[in-house]
Parts: C-alpha cells; structure tokens; sequence
C-alpha cells in the first residue's frame, strides 16, 4: 500500500503516533514501486473553510454516484469525494484520527471487494503469526484482541483491531500488516514486516474459563464472521460481494474454523497443537 497524506494532521494525531503506526504503508511518491502496494491517495484537511456541511446529521456514511465509479461522501464528521478508478480520497474531515483511518479503511475495502480489484476482506479481529502462518481471531470490542495480542510474546502481530485477509488466484488466503490498531493501547513489540503470511485459520474468540478450540462448520460460523467483516453498506455491489468473499473464505478453511474459547492468561495457540 502506497498512501500519500495531504493535510492538516494536527495536536490530535501526533507524528510519533504517525510515524509508530503508518510508516510502513503510508510514503512519498518518490518511493520505488512495488507489486506489494496498493496506490492510495488521500487529501484531507481539517479545516472545513468552504465546505458544505450537509453530512452534520448523517450518523452513518452515505454515498451518492456523482459519475462512473466516483461517489459524494457524507456523514457527521466527513464530506467529501470517492474517486475510485484514482483510488483517492478528497475531504474535509473532523479532527480525529480514526476518521482519517476511515478514510482509508474505505479505499482498501473498496480495492479488496470491486471487480476487478484485489479479492479480499478486512476483518475486526486480532491477527498474528504463529509457526509460520497466521491466525486470525475475529471478535467484538472488548472481548480480548489486544490484550490476545499483547500477551503472546515471540509471535509477529499483524495488527490488534483490523487485518487484511487476500485470495491468491488459486484460492489460498493470507493475511497481510495493518496499521489499523487500537487507538488506545501501544503497538506489539513485534510488529510484522510488510508482506503476505499464509492464513492458518480463522477462530472466533470468546471469554471463557477454560481454554478450549471448538471447530465448526463453516456454514455455522459465516453469520459470526460476517458480522466482524468490514463492509460499507452504502455500496451495494460490493457490499454483496464481501459477503461472497467471506464465505468463500470459511468454506476453504473447513476444519480450521471455529470458536477459541480462552482464559485470559493462556496460551491461545496451545488448543491448536494437541
């Protein structure tokens, strides 16, 4: 991924946090080409200066076609435009840095889900490398990614909060770095090198008292997966797109799919290996 930032960052995204959480994808276009990025550009300010502010009641992203493959964004504390064949951004945005990830969570989505795009999804989920492969633990808010994450040292992070998820033309899957990370916890200590790891399996964490690996079907664990799987419903096609990705996703990991059930403390790969 090659993202150009235009804009304002301001007290509210420092460049330490910048600098800890994007320099591995974010860089100038002066930086050498690769087949390992994805040109995004984003041009955002923080000043709304002349910008109509008709989105202040829009609690959701709407997106209105202005032209083929080019969108008007709206909501509360973003207004602006999609320009997808440009793969770029340009908006007013209010000063937060969630909204600026936003932003760019949309582009990316956009990319994995489009015909004729890159065939992926990005999932809420912590992620990490275990034995050469990756993991991947979807689950809501609260439920433990971070800390998951945080309490597995030796183990390469992908990230804590989103992870890419691809499908080769062959049909395997892997998992790719994100600097998509929970705002308010520290970055691992080991954080991942930009680069594709096979994906392992996926598994549905949830607090328990016992530390067990439940697998399923993967019929019955589509509708969990799917809703930790980023879609922007405002785009219909895609949206229904990213539906059949998932899917594919879980069908090609039948017997490594499932529920984690885990004690805090434990070792969340240990129920894998017996």
């Amino acid at each position: 991924m090659d993202a150009t930032m235009r804009g304002e960052a301001g007290p509210w995204l420092s460049a330490r946090d910048i600098e800890r959480r994007f320099d591995s994808f974010i860089t100038s276009p002066e930086s050498p080409a690769s087949s390992d990025l994805i040109p995004l550009t984003l041009r955002l300010t923080t000043d709304w200066g002349d910008w109509p502010r008709d989105g202040e009641q829009v609690p959701s992203l709407e997106a209105t076609p202005l032209a083929e493959a080019r969108w008007r964004l709206r909501r509360t504390d973003l207004w602006g435009e999609l320009d997808r064949p440009a793969r770029t951004v340009t908006a007013a945005m209010a000063p937060q840095g969630p909204v600026m990830e936003e932003c760019l969570r949309l582009l990316m989505w956009l990319e994995l889900a489009a015909q004729g795009g890159v065939d992926g999804l990005i999932v809420h989920c912590g992620c990490a490398v275990h034995g050469g492969r990756a993991w991947c633990f979807p689950a809501a808010s609260g439920t433990g990614k971070s800390t998951l994450i945080r309490l597995t040292p030796g183990e390469l992070a992908l990230s804590d909060e989103f992870v890419l998820l691809t499908r080769d033309d062959e049909g395997r899957w892997s998992a790719w770095p994100s600097p998509f990370w929970n705002w308010e916890r520290q970055l691992a200590a080991d954080v991942a090198p930009w680069r594709a790891y096979p994906l392992a399996g996926v598994a549905l964490l949830a607090q328990s008292p016992e530390t067990r690996w439940s697998p399923a079907h993967p019929l019955d664990v589509l509708v969990p997966f799917m809703e930790q799987v980023i879609a922007f419903n405002a785009f219909g096609q895609e949206a229904a797109r990213t539906f059949e990705l998932a899917a594919e996703l879980v069908e090609s990991l039948a017997g490594k799919v499932g529920w984690l059930h885990l004690r805090r403390g434990d070792d969340p790969y240990a129920p894998f290996e017996t």
